[in-house]
């Protein structure tokens, strides 16, 4: 059996320069780790259930102290993410997780700096 993935990619250009100017590293590894969590549980519980397989397969993984991959490896999420020919029906969850979860990330990273 192989596994399907499906990378997500967002411009982080407006949250890089908050970044830049962050002196205290500990905060930003706060910052970040507490913006992977809330996607991560945000992606999961948007997630339709039907068995729970979909939600039970999300998974967070640090990369670095700055860097978290959310991912997921049920084979049928993208199906449920982009939809198809049959069902729209729950297409754009993920999207709508992320979309969300930018400007709280951006008050996250702000309120590090000070």
């Amino acid at each position: 059996m192989s596994l399907v993935g499906c990378k997500f990619a967002a411009d982080t250009s407006a949250i890089n320069r908050y970044f830049d100017k962050l002196k205290d590293g500990k905060a930003l590894e706060s910052a970040v780790k507490q913006v992977a969590f809330g996607v991560y549980g945000g992606v999961k519980e948007a997630t339709p259930v039907d068995t729970g397989r979909a939600r039970s397969g999300w998974s967070v993984m640090r990369n670095s102290p700055t860097s978290y991959s959310i991912g997921n490896n049920v084979h049928y999420v993208p199906y449920l993410e982009f939809g198809t020919a049959r069902s729209q029906a729950h297409a754009g969850f993920i999207r709508g997780t992320l979309a969300a979860w930018r400007p709280k990330a951006l008050r996250i990273v702000k309120a590090a700096m000070k």
